[in-house]
């Protein structure tokens, strides 16, 4: 526990393993590139701090790296003014998760991918990379609105 002059602060760490092979690093050189997001995080020594809302609670999330391209593992610390429940911390991991791509399966892809001379070093160059997306659906939606001509 973390505590501050006026209230007490609460953080919890745990891991977050993602479907190999992952690369925190390409990521991190997609949001910090990416104008929509670049306000709403904070990227610092290979680390990526976000804060999003959940139950009506403000919560902090701090993400590094602490595994391999072929063998991924994140740390994950999320902060809180108060203890977080179970199902509000599970629900932080699953958006995490989703805003990530943590899970989805890319060998299917870079099988296809290899087999074309023209993309193969596309492919090569963002080895690990899943696509990024936005954290909410109201964020998605307003991208999709602002992108409009």
């Amino acid at each position: 526990m973390i505590h501050s002059d006026r209230t007490a602060h609460f953080s919890e760490e745990g891991f977050l393993t993602p479907k190999s092979p992952f690369d925190f690093s390409k990521s991190l050189e997609f949001l910090g590139e990416f104008p929509p997001m670049r306000e709403d995080l904070t990227i610092h020594e290979q680390t990526l701090t976000r804060a999003v809302s959940f139950g009506g609670q403000a919560i902090v999330f701090k993400i590094r790296s602490t595994g391999l391209i072929k063998n991924p593992r994140l740390k994950v610390t999320l902060f809180s003014e108060k203890s977080l429940p179970s199902g509000i911390r599970d629900a932080v991991s699953d958006r995490i998760g989703f805003f990530l791509s943590l899970y989805d399966d890319l060998e299917p892809f870079y099988r296809i991918g290899y087999g074309d001379v023209d993309f193969a070093p596309v492919l090569q160059k963002q080895y690990g990379l899943h696509h990024v997306k936005f954290i909410t659906p109201f964020e998605c939606a307003s991208w999709a609105v602002l992108s409009q001509n």
